[in-house]
């Protein structure tokens, strides 16, 4: 197993496309911030680095975040013959299975971290921070910010599960991103309009975590909730897609 972990990585860090990804995650939030200073010019009130910080934020609350398990779990996961050859040097199939999961959150995580720091640092760069404001229309506090990362976290970490399982059992990643696409995005989008009209549907909006991280971020649930959320996504789709992939070598 520890030979497998090794490998795992070692192949990892030969994916040029991970080394890409990085830059692309800092130059989008340099882009932003060029953008917010470019227009700071013309606007008839301050733009701070918080202004920008809360547009960095919703980039990725509107789907930027799926980029990372798109790109990740396509990269992480492997074929049904590779599988097999893995299997035939001793190494169980849930074994694979948890460790690519786990080697893509971590990825993910990396990534994450690379877009909070490139995103705070350019903020405090281009422009000036004043986290005493009141709370309004495009605008965040720095620890606000911090906190909102860790959901985004989360929706990554149940994206990588859900997404990965697909991957694994269908042995087509089109497919298995459609699929994807349709529980984790078009779902809560079609819910989050109509909640509004009905309890039903409010009820079900619950249960998605995209609806339940907007609604912490304003205000109208509380972490405790979307985090319970988050894990009985991750733990069922984990138990659920493990089950099938291990049967699909039996």
């Amino acid at each position: 197993m520890t030979t497998y972990l090794k490998s795992e990585l070692f192949r990892i860090t030969k994916i040029k496309l991970f080394y890409f990804l990085a830059l692309a995650t800092v130059l989008t939030t340099l882009c932003i911030g060029f953008f917010f200073k470019s227009i700071a010019r013309v606007q008839d009130f301050t733009i701070y680095g918080n202004h920008y910080l809360y547009a960095c934020l919703m980039l990725l609350l509107v789907g930027f975040y799926l980029i990372y398990p798109f790109l990740i779990t396509g990269h992480i996961s492997k074929s049904q013959p590779l599988n097999y050859q893995i299997i035939s040097n001793d190494i169980l199939p849930k074994n694979i299975f948890l460790t690519d999961i786990l080697l893509s959150s971590l990825i993910a995580f990396t990534y994450l971290i690379i877009f909070y720091l490139s995103s705070s640092v350019f903020a405090r760069i281009f422009f000036q921070m004043n986290n005493q404001l009141t709370q309004e229309t495009a605008y965040i506090t720095e620890l606000n910010y911090l906190q909102m990362m860790g959901v985004i976290l989360l929706l990554i970490f149940t994206s990588i599960s859900l997404l990965y399982g697909l991957q694994s059992i269908t042995q087509n990643k089109i497919a298995a991103t459609g699929i994807f696409i349709f529980i984790s995005y078009i779902i809560p989008l079609i819910i989050a309009q109509l909640r509004m009209v009905s309890p039903f549907f409010n009820l079900i909006g619950n249960f998605l975590p995209l609806i339940q991280a907007f609604t912490f971020y304003r205000g109208e649930s509380n972490f405790l909730s979307f985090l319970l959320v988050n894990l009985i996504w991750i733990l069922l789709t984990t138990l659920i897609f493990n089950k099938k992939f291990v049967q699909q070598f039996i």
